[in-house]
């Protein structure tokens, strides 16, 4: 894991709570090797599962990621995705620079053949599960091969993850025909329904949250903003009903805004995968706390157990 520039306290607690959790656990935590200390003070026989690689260095949110990856080789995030590029490592953490997060894991655990750049896969919850954004971040631009690189990709994640033969992925659109979008939209729906076996056409963002799909395609901008946009306005909702409908009974307006704050709430999830790379990358939330670390190791433990790095080579290697 390591710590970026959050308070590196805060991300501890959620390694502690992992390791007491997990008891076959073993973590590698890089930061400022005092302050993690420090927090283990109270939990000192964790440590014997614990390995600490002390830096200072970091890369910040405002620096350019892919420039910074090279001007600071003891930054957090490098050691962190050295440590996986070893084998010390099968995966890593990071709730710090996107973008550093995927640059380091590119630069240094690598990418699998015929993949060109990874996809941040974003859970969104349905009525009947979750669907995965991709690209939620990574990527702001993309061309059509790309777009089915990511396809094969996020095709794999559900059928490894979740012992599923099929997965539905749709193209994000502004209505279902084959004909709607730009002249660019329509070059990726057409590649898609020759390419991908798994694609079942376009699906309207009012259409994400309906569980009619396992997977949706969007660029990387889009995602982001859908991203945000449905954590702010999930947040909003939970407010709204706890402050303003006095006419619902108080119990079960506690249980109501109670369950709503567990699906929009961005630390039941951990983080989001990084799918592309040779090893298991979780990129968490910027404001991510201990639990968002604790279920981020639950996660990547989850991946691990379901050869989710295997998957998603066999697919590749399969269809392209």
């Amino acid at each position: 894991m390591a710590s970026g520039e959050k308070k590196t306290g805060v991300l501890v607690k959620g390694c502690i709570k992992a390791l007491k959790r997990f008891p076959l656990l073993k973590l590698i935590i890089i930061g400022d090797s005092v302050k993690i200390n420090n927090t283990f003070r109270h939990n000192k026989k964790l440590l014997s599962r614990v390995k600490i690689i002390h830096t200072d260095s970091i890369i910040g949110m405002n620096e350019k990621p892919a420039r910074a990856c090279f001007t600071k080789p003891k930054a957090s995030i490098i050691l962190a995705a050295n440590e996986v590029k070893t084998g010390n490592a099968f995966g890593l953490y990071s709730p710090g620079n996107t973008g550093a997060t995927v640059a380091a894991s590119v630069l240094k655990i690598g990418l699998f053949k015929n993949v060109k750049k990874p996809v941040l896969a974003s859970p969104l919850p349905t009525g009947k599960g979750h669907t995965f954004l991709l690209d939620s971040g990574a990527n702001v631009e993309m061309n059509p091969e790309l777009f089915l690189t990511f396809g094969i990709l996020g095709s794999a994640f559900i059928k490894t993850i979740f012992s599923k033969k099929t997965c539905v992925t749709k193209l994000l659109n502004i209505g279902v025909e084959d004909t709607k979008g730009g002249q660019h939209i329509r070059k990726v729906y057409l590649l898609l329904s020759k390419k991908l076996p798994d694609f079942k056409g376009n699906i309207e963002g009012n259409d994400i949250f309906s569980g009619k799909s396992d997977i949706v395609l969007c660029d990387g901008f889009v995602g982001n903003i859908i991203i945000k946009l449905s954590e702010g306005f999930g947040k909003e909702i939970v407010k709204i009903l706890s402050s303003r409908y006095s006419f619902i009974k108080e119990r079960f307006s506690r249980t109501l805004s109670r369950n709503l704050k567990r699906i929009v709430n961005s630390e039941n999830y951990g983080g989001a995968p990084l799918l592309g790379v040779k090893g298991i990358v979780l990129i968490g939330h910027g404001k991510a706390r201990n639990r968002a670390v604790q279920n981020a190791v639950k996660n990547a433990l989850f991946y691990k157990n379901m050869g989710l790095t295997k998957g998603l080579e066999d697919a590749l290697l399969k269809n392209t």
